[in-house]
C-alpha cells in the first residue's frame, strides 16, 4: 500500500487573498458605491475592510498601494478604497457604525478636518483615499465609487491525507 499525504498544514487564506494578523483580505479593482461593496464582500462570506489599530494602518497603505498604482487610479478617475463604516443619524450629529453589525466605532482614525459635514448623515461613508496615504478616514458619499477590500477571520484548514493503494 502506498500512502501519499497532500499537507496543507496552516493554510489559513485564498489564493486570491493575503493573510494579515488572523485575517485574509482580498482587493476588487472594479469601482463599486459603497452598498454595492458591502454586498460584494458580503456574497463572498467576507467583510468591507476597516482599519482597528495603527498596525491595521500601516498594512492598509502598504497593500493598498501595492495593489494600485497611481496611474491605474487617476486614469479610472478612482482612487480610495471603502471602509465598513458608514454614519447613521443620532440628532445633530452622526454616529458612525461599522456594518455588519451595527456597532459604534470607538476609536477612529479620521484624517484632520474630516468628517465633512453632510446634509444628511445617513448617506455618508467612510472611505481610505490616496492622498492620505490610504491611513487615514475621510467621509465620503456612499453613492461614490472606490476600489473594494474585503476581509475574512483566517480560519486554519490543516492537514489533509490522501489514501493511494
Amino acid at each position: 500500500m502506498r500512502i501519499l499525504l497532500d499537507l496543507a498544514v496552516g493554510k489559513k487564506c485564498g489564493d486570491d487573498e493575503v493573510y494579515h494578523m488572523e485575517q485574509c483580505y482580498s482587493f476588487n479593482e472594479r469601482p463599486m458605491n459603497w452598498a454595492d461593496a458591502a454586498k460584494y464582500c458580503y456574497d463572498q462570506g467576507r467583510n468591507l475592510a476597516l482599519t482597528e489599530s495603527e498596525d491595521d494602518q500601516t498594512f492598509y497603505a502598504g497593500y493598498v498601494q501595492g495593489m494600485l498604482s497611481a496611474t491605474q487610479a487617476f486614469t479610472q478617475g478612482v482612487s480610495g478604497v471603502w471602509t465598513s463604516v458608514r454614519s447613521v443619524p443620532n440628532g445633530s450629529e452622526p454616529a458612525w457604525v461599522v456594518v455588519p453589525g451595527s456597532y459604534v466605532v470607538t476609536h477612529q482614525y479620521w484624517q484632520p478636518g474630516e468628517p465633512n459635514i453632510y446634509p444628511s448623515y445617513d448617506e455618508v461613508c467612510v472611505s481610505l483615499q490616496q492622498e492620505t496615504m490610504y491611513r487615514s478616514w475621510m467621509s465620503q458619499s456612499c453613492d461614490a465609487l472606490n476600489f473594494v477590500v474585503c476581509k475574512r477571520k483566517a480560519v486554519d484548514q490543516g492537514l489533509t491525507a490522501t489514501n493511494l493503494c
